[in-house]
C-alpha cells in the first residue's frame, strides 16, 4: 500500500497542478492517455483538471458529449462553448455532425451567429428554418449571391418596412425584381382591405339605390351586372375581420330580400310579358315553318308541272291536309290561320289542276315567242299599228296567268318580264310624245273656239286647216276623244267661210270707228297709244275679207286713221330719242371706266376681291343707264362684252380658286363628322368658320352650295355635340341622382352609428363615395359638401368616442387602483375593468400594487400633477407647492424637456399600492384625470 502510494503517475497527485503539468505530457497516440484523459474528464474533482484534459483532447465528439453528461455544470458550460466556438470556426467539425448537433439545438442567439458564418447550403436551409428573426434574415439575405437561398428566406420575411429598406441595398437585378414584386404585393395586401371596404360599400349602396328604379328589366339587369361584383368581391372579403365579412355578407342578403320584396308586383308583369313575348317567338317560329313547308310543296307541284318530276299526288295532298290540322291548332291567330289556310287551299286546288297549268304554260310559251317576233315601234305610225297588238298580248297573257294559279315557271316570268319591260321602255317615249301631240290638238280646238268667238276669223281658218293635219297623227283612240269637238267647230268654219263677206265688213266698220274716236280723244301716255294702235293693227290683220266692192277703201280708210292716231306718239319718241342719247353718254363713260379696269385686272397683284365689286357696280350702273338707240346698241354691246369677258375670266378663275379652298374647307369639316372628340370637332370646325370667312366669293353657281355644304356639316356637328351633351348631361343627372340616393342612404346610417368600428366602417364609405363623386366631370360641389359635411360630424363623433374612450381609461384605472387596498392581485387583475385596459396601464397598475408605498414620494409627485395641470392645491399647503414648483421649474431649465401629466401619472402609481393615509392624495389627482 505504501509503495502504491509511493508510486501513483502524476495525473493521480492529489495537486491538481501535478495533474493539468501530467496532462500537457500525455501523448494522444497511446490509447490508454485517451482513456485517461476521458477519465479525468468525467471524474476529476478540480474543474481547472477536467477542462485541461478536455483542451488536450481537443476533440468535437469528446466536447460535445461533455457539454450534456459531465457531472460539473461549469465544464458543462465550457464544453457548449468550445462546440459552438469549434462549428463556428469549422475546426474539424463534419457537415453530419453539424446536422445532428443543429437538429437538437434550440439556442437562438447561436443558431443566428452560426448563420451569418455558414455556407454550406444545406444547413443553411435547415438554419433558416430555425432562426425567426426577420432583421437578421433580411441582413443575411442581402449578403447572400444565391437566388435561390435569397428567394426562400423572401417568402419567410413579410415585413413591409424591413423589405423596403432591404431593397435600397440589395444588388443584384435579377433578386431585386422579385423583391421589388414582393413589396408591391405586400403594399396591395397592406392596402386592400382598405379599398376592399370602400368597393363593399359603395357596392352595397348601388344595390340598394335600384329600389328607385322604375323599369323592372332595367333593374334586373342592373342587379345582374352587380350580383356579379358582389360574387367577385365575396371572393376577396377573407382579408377583412370576420366580424366584417359577416356584417357585408348580411347587408348583402338583407338588400336582396329587401329587392324582391319591392319589385315582388313588377316581377309578376315581368313574368308575363316575358310569357307573351316566348308566345310571340313561338308563333313567328310556327308561322316561319309553315310558310317553307308551303314553299316546298309549291316548288314540288311547280317541278312537277314544268320538269316534268313524277309527284305523288296522294302524298302531297296528305301533307297539306297535316298541315292544315297543324295550322287551326298552332299558336296563330284567326286571321293569321285564314291567311295560310287560303295559302293551303290555292296549293290544293293546283294539284287538282295540273294538267290544265302544263296547257297554261304551252300556251305562255308561245305568247312570248310570238311578241319577240314582233319588231318595236319607231315612230308615232308604227306606234298607231303595234300597241293595239301589245295590249292584246297582255291581256291574253293575264288569261293564262289566271288559269296556271299564279305557278308559272320563274324562267317564263323571268322571260315574260324582260320581253314587258323591253316593249314598254320603248312605248315610253313615243306615247308621251302622241300624248303631248293630243293635248296640243286639244288646246289648238280651244285656242280655234276662242278665234271665232273673237272674231278672229281669218286666224281662225288657217288654225283649222292646221289641225286638220295633226289629228291623223293621233292614235284611233284619241282621235275618238276629239271627234266630237272637231266636227262641231269644223261646221261653224263651214259657215263662217260662207258668211265670211258679210260677217267682216261690218267688224272692219266698227274698228275704224274706234281708231277715229282715238283720233278725236287721244290717251294721255303717248306709249298707251301707240299701244293701242298696235293692237287695232293687230286686229285688222286678224279678220277676213270684206265685201269686194268696199274691202280696199276699208283698209285705206283704216291706214289713214292708224298714221293719224299715231301722229303725237312720235313726238314722244323723239324726246325718247334724246334721252337715248345721254344714255349713250352714260354709257361711253362706264365703258372708259371699263378699259381702266381692264388694265388693273392685268397687273401683277391683283385684288379680285376689289375688281370683282367694281365690275358689279359698273355692270349695275349699265343696266340702269337705260335704253340706247338700236344702231347704237350694236355697236356699244359688243364692245362691253369685250372689255367684261376678260374681266370675267379673271374674276371667274379667282372664283374658282376660291372654290377650291372651300370646297376643301368642306372635305376638311366633313372628315369631323367621323371624330369621336366631338369636342374638338367643334373646335377644329370654328377654325375653318374663321378660313372660310378670310375666303372671297366663289360664284355665283357654287357659293351658296358650297355654303349650304358647308353649314350642313357645321350644323350635323353642332347636332352632335348637342347630343353628347344632352346624354351626357342625362348620365349626370342619373349618377347625381344614384349618389344622391347613396348619401341619403350613408346619412341615415350616420344616424343609427353607435360603436367605433362602426363609425370607421362608415367614414370609409363615405370617403369612397367622395372619390366617386369627384370622379364625375362636372363635380357635384353640392354632394362632395354635404358629405364632407357629414365626414367631419362622423370625425367629431370619433373624436368624442376616442376621448371618452381614453376618459373611461383612466376611470377604470383610478377605480382599479382604490380596489386594490382590498382586493388581492389576482382577483383584481382577473376583473373586466383591469381586461379593458391598455398593456401599458395593466403593467403599470400591476407593478403599483405589488410594490410598497413610498408616501413622501407620492405627495411630492401630487404637487407635480397640480402644478402640471393648473390645479390648486389645498391652501394650508401652499407652502409646500411653491417649494415643489421652485424645483419642478429648476429641473425643467437644466433638462430643457417639457413634462406631461401622463408620465408623471405613471410615476405616481409608481410609488407603490395605496394606503389609508394617502386616500387625501388620491381624491386629489383622480379629478385631474377624470372629469
Amino acid at each position: 500500500m505504501i509503495l502504491n502510494k509511493l508510486f501513483k503517475a502524476k495525473w493521480q497527485h492529489k495537486d491538481a497542478n501535478v495533474r493539468i503539468e501530467a496532462i500537457k505530457n500525455f501523448e494522444l497516440t497511446e490509447t490508454a492517455n485517451v482513456e485517461i484523459l476521458n477519465r479525468l474528464v468525467s471524474d476529476d474533482i478540480s474543474e481547472l483538471v477536467r477542462r485541461a484534459a478536455l483542451l488536450k483532447l481537443n476533440q468535437y465528439s469528446v466536447f460535445l458529449h461533455a457539454s450534456t453528461d459531465n457531472s460539473q455544470p461549469a465544464i458543462r458550460q465550457f464544453s457548449l462553448e468550445r462546440v459552438q466556438q469549434l462549428i463556428l470556426n469549422n475546426q474539424n467539425v463534419s457537415t453530419e455532425q453539424k446536422h445532428a448537433y443543429l437538429n437538437g439545438c434550440e439556442k437562438k442567439a447561436f443558431l443566428e451567429q452560426w448563420l451569418l458564418v455558414e455556407h454550406d447550403h444545406s444547413l443553411l436551409k435547415a438554419l433558416l428554418a430555425k432562426v425567426n428573426k426577420p432583421n437578421l434574415l433580411g441582413q443575411f439575405m442581402i449578403k447572400s449571391d444565391n437566388i435561390d437561398l435569397q428567394t426562400e428566406i423572401l417568402a419567410r420575411i413579410n415585413d413591409l418596412h424591413l423589405l423596403e429598406k432591404l431593397s435600397k441595398k440589395a444588388a443584384d437585378t435579377e433578386f431585386k425584381t422579385i423583391l421589388t414584386g414582393k413589396i408591391n404585393n405586400l403594399r396591395e395586401l397592406a392596402e386592400k382591405p382598405g379599398k376592399l371596404r370602400k368597393q363593399t360599400q359603395l357596392l352595397l349602396s348601388k344595390l340598394l339605390a335600384l329600389k328607385d328604379l322604375l323599369d323592372y328589366a332595367l333593374m334586373l339587369q342592373r342587379q345582374d351586372s352587380l350580383q356579379n361584383e358582389w360574387l367577385q368581391v365575396e371572393q376577396e372579403l377573407d382579408c377583412l375581420a370576420t366580424d366584417e365579412q359577416t356584417i357585408f355578407v348580411d347587408k348583402h342578403n338583407d338588400i336582396s330580400q329587401s329587392l324582391k320584396k319591392h319589385f315582388a308586383a313588377r316581377e309578376e308583369a315581368y313574368r308575363h310579358q316575358q310569357f307573351i313575348a316566348e308566345q310571340d317567338t313561338k308563333k313567328l317560329a310556327q308561322s316561319t315553318e309553315f310558310a317553307n313547308v308551303i314553299q316546298t310543296i309549291s316548288q314540288k307541284i311547280s317541278d312537277a308541272v314544268f320538269e316534268n318530276i313524277e309527284l305523288d299526288q296522294q302524298q302531297v295532298s296528305q301533307q297539306l291536309d297535316a298541315l292544315i290540322i297543324s295550322c287551326q291548332s298552332s299558336l296563330l291567330t284567326k286571321a293569321e290561320q285564314q291567311v295560310l289556310l287560303e295559302k293551303i287551299g290555292q296549293l290544293q286546288n293546283k294539284l287538282n289542276q295540273l294538267p290544265q297549268v302544263a296547257e297554261c304554260v304551252s300556251s305562255a310559251t308561245g305568247l312570248i315567242s310570238k311578241l319577240s317576233t314582233l319588231s318595236l315601234p319607231k315612230t308615232i305610225e308604227e306606234l298607231n299599228q303595234r300597241k293595239p297588238v301589245f295590249d292584246d298580248w297582255q291581256k291574253q297573257w293575264q288569261k293564262i296567268n289566271a288559269l296556271a294559279n299564279d305557278i308559272l315557271p320563274q324562267s317564263i316570268i323571268t322571260a315574260r318580264d324582260q320581253l314587258q319591260q323591253t316593249w314598254l321602255a320603248e312605248l315610253k317615249p313615243l306615247i308621251k310624245e302622241q300624248q303631248h301631240a293630243a293635248d296640243h290638238v286639244r288646246k289648238k280646238i280651244s285656242e280655234l273656239k276662242r278665234l271665232v268667238a273673237n272674231g278672229k276669223y281669218k286666224s281662225a281658218f288657217g288654225l283649222h286647216k292646221k289641225l286638220t293635219f295633226l289629228i291623223n297623227d293621233l292614235s284611233a283612240v284619241q282621235q275618238l276623244k276629239v271627234a266630237h269637238d272637231f266636227e262641231n267647230i269644223s261646221k261653224r268654219i263651214d259657215e263662217l267661210h260662207e258668211l265670211e263677206s258679210f260677217v267682216v265688213t261690218p267688224r272692219k266698220q266698227e274698228l275704224i270707228e274706234k281708231i277715229s274716236a282715238l283720233i278725236t280723244s287721244p290717251l294721255d301716255n303717248p306709249q298707251a297709244q301707240a299701244e293701242q294702235v298696235k293692237s287695232f293693227r293687230k286686229h285688222w290683220n286678224s279678220l277676213g275679207h270684206a265685201d269686194e266692192s268696199l274691202d280696199k277703201e276699208l283698209n285705206d280708210a283704216f291706214n289713214q286713221a292708224c298714221e293719224e292716231a299715231f301722229a303725237p306718239c312720235r313726238a314722244f319718241y323723239a324726246e325718247q330719242g334724246e334721252i337715248r342719247a345721254n344714255h349713250l353718254q352714260v354709257k361711253q363713260e362706264l365703258l372708259t371706266k371699263l378699259s381702266v379696269l381692264l388694265e388693273d385686272s392685268q397687273q401683277d397683284e391683283v385684288n379680285w376681291r376689289q375688281i370683282d365689286n367694281r365690275l358689279h357696280k359698273i355692270q349695275l350702273s349699265w343696266r340702269e343707264a337705260g335704253d340706247v338707240d338700236r344702231s347704237e346698241y350694236q355697236n356699244i354691246q359688243p364692245q362691253f362684252r369685250k372689255l367684261v369677258e376678260p374681266i370675267k375670266t379673271g374674276i371667274h378663275k379667282f372664283q374658282q380658286q376660291n372654290a377650291d379652298a372651300k370646297q376643301n374647307l368642306v372635305n376638311l369639316a366633313k372628315q369631323q363628322l367621323d371624330n369621336e372628340d366631338v369636342f374638338a370637332a367643334i373646335n377644329e370646325l370654328k377654325a375653318l368658320q374663321n378660313k372660310w370667312r378670310d375666303i372671297g366669293f366663289a360664284g355665283p353657281s357654287k357659293e351658296n352650295s358650297l355654303w349650304q355644304a358647308f353649314r350642313k356639316v357645321n350644323d350635323q356637328t353642332f347636332a352632335k355635340r348637342n347630343d353628347r351633351q344632352e346624354q351626357q348631361q342625362a348620365d349626370i343627372s342619373a349618377q347625381v341622382t344614384e349618389f344622391s340616393q347613396q348619401l341619403t342612404l350613408l346619412n341615415e346610417q350616420l344616424d343609427n352609428v353607435s360603436t367605433e368600428e362602426e363609425m370607421q366602417q362608415l367614414l370609409i364609405s363615405f370617403e369612397a363615395f367622395i372619390d366617386s363623386v369627384k370622379a364625375l366631370k362636372p363635380m357635384n360641389k353640392d354632394l362632395v359638401n354635404k358629405a364632407f359635411g357629414c365626414v367631419k360630424q362622423l370625425k367629431m363623433q370619433l373624436q368624442k368616442a376616442e376621448g371618452d374612450k381614453k376618459q373611461q381609461v383612466f376611470v377604470d384605472l383610478f377605480t382599479l387602483f382604490s380596489a386594490s387596498r382590498s382586493t388581492s392581485v389576482e382577483q383584481l387583475q382577473g376583473s373586466e375593468q383591469y381586461q379593458r385596459l391598455p398593456n401599458v396601464w395593466q403593467k403599470c397598475l400591476s407593478q403599483a400594487i405589488t410594490r410598497d408605498s413610498n408616501a413622501k414620494l407620492r405627495e411630492q409627485l401630487t404637487f407635480e400633477l397640480e402644478i402640471i395641470a393648473n390645479v390648486d392645491s389645498p391652501k394650508e399647503l401652499a407652502s409646500e407647492r411653491m417649494q415643489v414648483q421652485v424645483n419642478l421649474l429648476s429641473s425643467k431649465m437644466m433638462q430643457g424637456e417639457d413634462i406631461d401629466l401622463t408620465s408623471k401619472l405613471k410615476q405616481w402609481l409608481g410609488c407603490g399600492i395605496l394606503q389609508e393615509s394617502e386616500i387625501e392624495l388620491f381624491e386629489r389627482v383622480k379629478p385631474i384625470f377624470v372629469g
